[in-house]
């Protein structure tokens, strides 16, 4: 029967462990698994449905990052326009909500300042 094994990290390594304990590192690396099996299967997508990435675009003046999922760590401030790649969905961040962007920055997730969209 075929069968694969896949080591990406050890956990006698604590450069290894921090990466496990960062969600980022790990929806990356389930990404890549999961298009690396697809590839050896010959699977596609089917274009109908688009890829099913997910944007956000700026949709006030300006506003800011955030480099943790807090409204008081504030990172750079960005402006009308700009579009970001999501990669964590909408999640609540005392009393409002946010996404997380592929940078490993966060943006707020209120339809008056941002335009989410999927492609």
């Amino acid at each position: 029967m075929p069968a694969i094994l896949i080591e990406g990290d050890f956990m006698d390594s604590t450069i290894d462990i921090d990466k496990m304990r960062n969600n980022t590192v790990m929806d990356h690396t389930g990404k890549a698994l999961a298009d690396a099996i697809a590839s050896h299967f010959g699977l596609k997508k089917k274009d109908s449905e688009g890829s099913g990435q997910e944007y956000v675009e700026i949709v006030t003046d300006f506003l800011w990052k955030y480099n943790t999922a807090n409204w008081n760590d504030r990172a750079v401030i960005i402006n009308r326009g700009e579009v970001f790649t999501v990669s964590r969905d909408k999640f609540p961040v005392g009393g409002g909500h946010m996404y997380q962007i592929k940078s490993g920055l966060y943006i707020t997730a209120n339809s008056q300042y941002v335009r989410y969209y999927t492609k």
